[in-house]
């Protein structure tokens, strides 16, 4: 179900031999290094390494589960936004 999520979502482009570039939105989200012992590190632009996975499956659903908390806190900003401004419309 993730990996179905994933792809409706992200897109994925290798970069190189060992790294993957996580796309969201037309822009970079996150990037997953492949690393020899078969795990995978996931990193995010500006050189943050967020943590590293035992499969990719794992990080897979770690960026996805990332990214709606992102989106859920970006609806949440937005709805306050709205009420704000529509309780300063209505004092004036």
């Amino acid at each position: 179900m993730i990996s179905h999520i994933f792809t409706m979502i992200f897109k994925l482009y290798k970069v190189s031999h060992d790294v993957a570039e996580v796309i969201a939105d037309e822009n970079p989200f996150s990037y997953f290094v492949f690393n020899k012992d078969n795990t995978v590190t996931v990193k995010f632009p500006g050189g943050i390494i967020h943590d590293t996975y035992p499969c990719h499956h794992c990080a897979l659903e770690e960026v996805t589960r990332i990214w709606f908390l992102i989106r859920e806190a970006e609806i949440k900003a937005q709805r306050c936004c709205s009420l704000a401004s529509c309780s300063m419309e209505q004092a004036s």
